[in-house]
């Protein structure tokens, strides 16, 4: 038996913590959580001192992509390698994230399970084998789609144990992906590395906040190309053709990908999730009027001001079946790509956020268990709220994606982690069915 002895337990139900508490595992499960552990032969057993620590769920990470070895992204683009499908899952085990679902929604379930039997984190897939979501991958890029997938089917995939559609448009609408098609559109035409932040604010400059195809003012370009450092680089009309370029040779077609996605989710009962950003926030808020029981508007933090992820976030809120997700990306430590987190907060405190989970931010990804300590600490929500956002709201929004997890509560599988307390970012141990996986910043688990 193990005994994770004189935690601070937060169980994941959003509004328990309990203090001087024991998680009791046998074999894989929790059989208690309690205060006494009077009766029990310690002898038996192995304990954890848990004082002055936490132990939480482990945490669900909805939303994230290079987990399986497969099509990468909406846009179907080449599979990223082996080992750096690997280093992506060892940096979510390390990250607390003990499950994961792959929204790289054009693998098949033989390289979820090819990927799965080569380590511990727990791997699941969305899924995206639609006839627009095709034709928007093959405008966008299509290199890593070979026979096999495109002649998989979305309901052979839900059939072998895909649990969502999804996810819809990345890597295609918001400006061709800006991270990943403008910046390799300047250096083919320029010989020219740009950041992420210069990327987008080429997107801007052009196309405005809204993917605007009237916006577009030479002055504006010229302003916003010497702000970022790219006056030398590019001329207003080369940073006008590689936009206009890289977003509308998929654009329209993607946003029709979204119409065919929330159809097959209403007849196949799954949920759907969509690119969210304030280029498809009104197709996004169209369609959530459709009455899907689980709709889910992904990293819904992204690119907006605070006040624009406020008016979105209440319109969506005021729907059926919406699930609102925000995204850490890698907003709490470099904050290349990510947003600043005071979006994110700011909707946890308006409560406008069901879901948390990581997005990608080009591999670099902060923590959940950044997020939810920053979030705690600005009273934005309570922490037993903020896990929930990553541990069980989840399993209710994306039914089969952790069955028997999510919660530290007897009967319940042991996926657990020991945390500082309140520090909760500062994770000191990883369980998975009640193994140790890593510990202090090393994963101890064998290849």
């Amino acid at each position: 038996m193990l005994v994770f002895k004189n935690a601070v337990v937060v169980n994941g139900d959003g509004k328990t913590l309990q203090t001087g508490a024991n998680v009791l595992v046998e074999n894989d499960r929790i059989v208690d959580v309690t205060h006494s552990v009077e009766g029990l032969n310690e002898k038996n057993a192995r304990i954890i001192d848990c004082t002055g620590k936490a132990v939480l769920p482990g945490l669900i990470n909805h939303h994230t992509h290079s987990v399986v070895m497969g099509p990468f992204l909406s846009s179907g683009a080449a599979a990223r390698t082996r080992e750096q499908v690997l280093t992506q899952l060892d940096r979510d085990l390390l990250n607390g994230h003990t499950t994961v679902m792959g929204v790289d929604g054009f693998v098949t379930m033989d390289e979820v399970k090819a990927t799965q039997e080569l380590h511990p984190v727990r791997i699941k897939t969305a899924a995206v084998q639609l006839p627009k979501s095709f034709l928007a991958a093959n405008c966008a890029d299509g290199a890593g789609l070979d026979a096999s997938h495109r002649a998989m089917t979305l309901e052979k995939m839900l059939a072998d144990g895909a649990i969502a559609i999804g996810e819809v448009g990345s890597g295609q609408t918001t400006g061709g992906g800006d991270y990943v098609y403008i910046p390799r559109m300047v250096k083919e035409r320029k010989g020219v590395t740009i950041t992420a932040d210069q990327s987008y604010a080429m997107f801007l400059s052009v196309l405005g906040t809204w993917a605007d195809r009237t916006y577009y003012r030479r002055d504006r370009v010229l302003e916003a190309l010497k702000e970022c450092g790219l006056e030398q680089v590019l001329t207003p009309e080369e940073c006008r053709d590689i936009v206009y370029e890289t977003t509308f040779r998929v654009y329209d077609k993607a946003l029709n990908a979204y119409e065919e996605a929330v159809e097959a989710g209403i007849r196949y009962d799954v949920p759907v999730i969509l690119h969210h950003t304030p280029s498809t926030t009104l197709e996004v808020q169209r369609l959530a009027r459709r009455g899907l029981r689980r709709f889910i508007p992904s990293h819904s933090n992204c690119l907006f001001t605070v006040d624009e992820a406020l008016d979105a976030g209440r319109k969506l809120r005021a729907e059926y079946g919406v699930w609102i997700d925000g995204a850490v990306f890698d907003s709490f430590s470099r904050r290349l790509v990510g947003p600043h987190p005071d979006v994110l907060t700011t909707m946890f405190r308006e409560g406008l956020i069901d879901l948390l989970s990581t997005d990608f931010s080009g591999g670099q990804s902060d923590s959940m268990l950044k997020g939810i300590e920053y979030i705690a600490a600005q009273g934005a929500a309570t922490l037993p709220a903020a896990v929930a956002a990553a541990t069980s709201n989840v399993a209710m929004a994306i039914p089969g994606i952790a069955p028997g997890l999510g919660m530290v509560k007897k009967g319940y599988t042991a996926d657990l982690l020991v945390v500082d307390y309140p520090e909760v970012s500062q994770l000191r141990q990883v369980y998975i069915g009640g193994r140790l996986v890593a510990e202090n910043g090393e994963t101890r688990y064998e290849r």
